[in-house]
């Protein structure tokens, strides 16, 4: 009786222990959440990896920002810059919403209602992202490569496999009245175990950390739907209930290991769990069926996706609009030809001076010195006509524009591993401005010294003619130039 009572208290105070070490963890969650809110994240971002949803996800009907315009406003460097996402997943979806400008004005002011439920309702607020934490580490990347169109078939030999456990059973089961058959199972055993195991583990590779972070991408945006948050959850229901088998599949794979491939239960039975799947290739036959219901289902796990997503983004622009540095609401007008701006600033240059135009009906040509700011009031009037159609907040005072798809032609360099000269960039460049003007849509070309890859006579007939039919019809033109003596 002593005994048992001496391993109930035990037991109580490992429980007490675990509890109290999980309340001190998640304390210190949130005092590190509330730490960093409005400030600008120091950790080191793997651009190649947060790229990877952009590159699969579907590229939609509307404007996409071109390479050349992303290179003229160090699109990267911004993207960093407005980066406060707490979740890997959110941290992707940001990045590819960045290169999308959206058209419609309702979805925009819809975005706004949600960052400033986040922006005032600071204790909803944790508790997301205590949920996106889940999500917050380096292999939380890997959920956009099933989003992908490379998700392996089962190979022309995988039936095979079936054979093989169904000889090694059977070896094992005539062994207790022929032992020299338990010798063949022995050498079936082993041939799974460190070829068969192996060469299907290399097969898959890719997908070993994907598969146990769309689980707990399910469990992130399950949680988070119960929650009261301004946000469509009535399709959530739908996508979590589809892998409901898939979960269950994952717990049995990973089972005794945490998403960092630790075990987390005694050594020894998981060792023995891990040799019992390696022989009867288990993993092999789960993981198969599970890319197969993966791919079947793509367009849910992108529904949960988005919806992780843009939660996390929300959060992290009303952090954003939280920050040191001043922002706005933009007001889109229907007016032709409007653009205006007031102390509009540069979120990445230091001790940024704020500048203001206002112009109707018209386009603009800046003139003056080398090194007088030109450029970079470009880039300002760039960033913000973006950031003003993505995650509606501006770094102004003031901000006032029709809805607009943007180009540029700012930064040029040429390319002498394609034998493309400066000149032919240029021309390049411009031959994809020009046909932008067929479209219905209006738009907003930012250029810099244009045609500087030519003699000045050429140069100047070149940019006259060019400029001229940029601006016609409702399209604005910002274009710089030096003062030549």
């Amino acid at each position: 009786m002593e005994y048992l009572l001496l391993l109930i208290a035990l037991f109580a105070a490992f429980i007490l222990f675990t509890f109290l070490s999980s309340a001190k963890n998640r304390k210190k969650q949130v005092s590190i959440l509330n730490e960093q809110w409005g400030k600008a994240r120091e950790d080191y971002i793997n651009l190649d990896k947060v790229r990877r949803y952009s590159g699969a996800s579907s590229p939609g009907d509307g404007h996409k920002l071109s390479v050349q315009t992303m290179n003229d406003i160090d699109f990267d460097r911004l993207f960093t810059f407005v980066d406060r996402t707490t979740s890997k997943v959110g941290q992707q979806y940001l990045y590819d919403r960045l290169k999308k400008p959206m058209s419609e004005i309702k979805e925009l002011r819809q975005f706004d209602r949600q960052v400033t439920f986040f922006y005032n309702q600071e204790d909803t607020r944790i508790l997301v992202q205590m949920e996106l934490l889940k999500l917050s580490s380096e292999k939380g990347y890997s959920v956009a490569t099933l989003l992908a169109d490379t998700i392996p078939e089962q190979p022309r030999w995988f039936n095979w496999l079936v054979i093989d456990v169904v000889i090694l059973i059977s070896s094992f089961a005539m062994s207790i009245k022929w032992p020299l058959f338990f010798v063949l199972g022995i050498l079936i055993a082993a041939f799974n175990v460190f070829y068969l195991n192996y060469l299907n583990k290399r097969y898959i590779l890719h997908f070993t950390n994907s598969l146990p972070q769309l689980d707990l991408l399910i469990r992130a945006a399950k949680n988070i739907s119960k929650l009261k948050i301004p946000f469509e959850s009535r399709h959530i229901k739908d996508s979590t209930d589809v892998f409901r088998h898939f979960q269950r599949l994952i717990n049995l794979i990973y089972f005794g290991y945490d998403v960092k491939g630790e075990a987390n239960i005694a050594y020894l039975p998981l060792y023995l769990f891990d040799l019992l799947k390696s022989v009867l290739l288990i993993e092999s036959f789960t993981i198969y069926g599970l890319l197969k219901l993966i791919k079947k289902n793509q367009a849910k796990i992108d529904n949960l996706f988005r919806y992780v997503g843009v939660i996390d983004t929300a959060i992290s622009v009303a952090s954003l609009r939280s920050g040191e540095i001043g922002t706005c609401l933009p007001v889109f007008t229907e007016e032709v030809k409007h653009f205006s701006i007031k102390d509009g600033i540069h979120p990445l240059v230091k001790n940024c001076v704020g500048n203001t135009i206002n112009i109707d009906k018209r386009s603009i040509l800046l003139t003056g010195s080398n090194m007088s700011g030109k450029s970079t009031f470009l880039r300002m009037v760039s960033i913000n006509a973006l950031l003003s159609q993505t995650i509606y907040t501006c770094f102004a005072k003031e901000y006032r524009a029709p809805i607009l798809n943007l180009y540029s032609s700012i930064r040029i360099d040429d390319n002498l591993f394609q034998g493309k000269s400066y000149f032919f960039q240029e021309v390049s460049v411009m031959s994809t401005l020009i046909d932008a003007t067929d479209h219905s849509s209006q738009n907003l070309y930012v250029l810099d010294e244009i045609f500087k890859g030519t003699n000045t006579i050429e140069r100047i007939a070149s940019a006259k003619a060019i400029l001229s039919y940029l601006d016609q019809k409702k399209h604005i033109v910002f274009v710089s130039t030096c003062i030549y003596q």
